[in-house]
C-alpha cells in the first residue's frame, strides 16, 4: 500500500495539479501528490488526527 500524507490545500489544485479539492480542504493523498501540491505552494501539512478527506481509489 503507498504511503500517505495529510495536507489542507491553501489555494485550489484544480488548475495546475488536475484535482478536484477546494481551498480549505484537509485530504489524505498518495504521499508523491501530497508532496507535489506542498512543492507548488498550494498546501500544508495537517499534523496529528483531522477530519481529512480520503482520496477516492482511483479507477483501474
Amino acid at each position: 500500500m503507498a504511503s500517505k500524507k495529510k495536507i489542507q490545500f491553501t489555494a485550489s489544485p484544480t488548475g495546475l495539479m488536475g484535482l478536484a479539492y477546494h481551498t480549505g480542504d484537509e485530504v489524505s493523498l498518495p504521499a508523491h501528490l501530497a508532496d507535489e501540491a506542498l512543492k507548488l505552494n498550494l498546501a500544508r501539512p495537517v499534523e496529528g488526527k483531522s477530519k481529512a478527506k480520503t482520496e477516492e481509489k482511483e479507477s483501474e
